[in-house]
């Protein structure tokens, strides 16, 4: 890989033969229907991008057409119409030999939307008011986030920052924003967990030297406010046995015994304890259901689960 400095032609001159050699790449293979070839622009540059690919490789002899397809969760999905016509759009562009330009805005937008009327369907589906219409919207979305596609980011490294999707509030009904519920929360028993596998327990040093080929980790950074580099690797046959083994012990270790990130916890009893190990590990088991939980356990000490 290499980083090339800003004017060296990525995005007037690589970004469009990129394009030019998978759409043909595609089309000599034959394949029916091709995947789709997606192109990430950021916010700020896609309408001055979508023009100048219009004019490189549209309005000219090359015929690829340009497809834009803006999208934010505030559109009615619900209607099967609205999520088919977005599904033909992405298998027009991908018959067709076209790009379709895409924020990562819209990208992320469209996998939300999804997990939204999911879950509204089941709801629905456990009150038993099935809606065929919702179902069927969801079946066409889930195309579209599934389309087979190929993908060019523009501004990679912009994109792909570590920070890039961590902003997190609700919209209220007025149009402000507001934190999610329970944030700061979250976030520190996300960075306890990290603390654990970056080598901050005995028993978790262990499990991990047990299985050496299960998880990569880089060396301890100098930085205090950096967390070692972790990476899970799928190489044992019995890797999700392995995962299952992990997560435990890591829900164990910090509900038994909590940082101070989780101290609230060090107030609940030890049945209260083995409760919320078993609702963290075994979210499918009707024992140890939402309902369930707030009978057992404080409503602050929830907040921390």
């Amino acid at each position: 890989f290499a980083q090339l400095n800003m004017g060296e032609g990525k995005t007037r001159v690589i970004v469009p033969m990129l394009v030019l050699h998978f759409t043909a790449l595609h089309r000599r293979n034959g394949r029916s229907p091709p995947p789709l070839l997606r192109l990430t622009i950021l916010p700020a540059l896609l309408g001055e991008f979508v023009s100048f690919l219009t004019q490189a490789l549209q309005q000219s002899v090359l015929c690829r057409r340009v497809y834009v397809a803006p999208f934010c969760r505030d559109v009615d999905m619900r209607n099967p119409q609205h999520a088919k016509r977005l599904r033909d759009t992405f298998v027009e562009c991908a018959m067709a030999g076209g790009v379709l330009a895409e924020t990562p805005e819209s990208r992320l937008s469209k996998r939300l939307k999804l997990y939204e009327l999911e879950l509204e369907a089941e709801e629905a589906r456990n009150k038993g008011d099935g809606n065929e219409m919702l179902e069927t919207a969801i079946g066409y979305l889930r195309e579209v986030v599934t389309f087979p596609a190929v993908d060019i980011l523009d501004e990679a490294d912009e994109e792909l920052r570590h920070k890039f999707q961590l902003v997190y509030a609700m919209r209220c009904p007025d149009g402000s924003t507001q934190a999610l519920d329970c944030g700061q929360t979250r976030w520190r028993a996300l960075q306890a967990a990290l603390r654990l596998l970056g080598g901050g327990c005995d028993a978790v040093e262990r499990f991990l030297a047990d299985h050496a080929d299960v998880l990569w980790r880089g060396a301890i950074p100098q930085d205090r406010g950096t967390f070692r580099p972790i990476r899970f690797l799928a190489a044992r046959t019995n890797w999700p046995a392995v995962c299952s083994e992990l997560a435990e012990l890591l829900v164990r270790t910090l509900v038994e015994t909590p940082p101070l990130e989780l101290g609230i916890l060090k107030a609940m009893n030890e049945g209260q304890r083995a409760f919320a190990c078993n609702f963290v590990l075994h979210p499918e088991d009707p024992a140890f259901s939402v309902e369930a939980l707030r009978r057992e356990i404080d409503k602050n000490q929830i907040r921390a689960l």
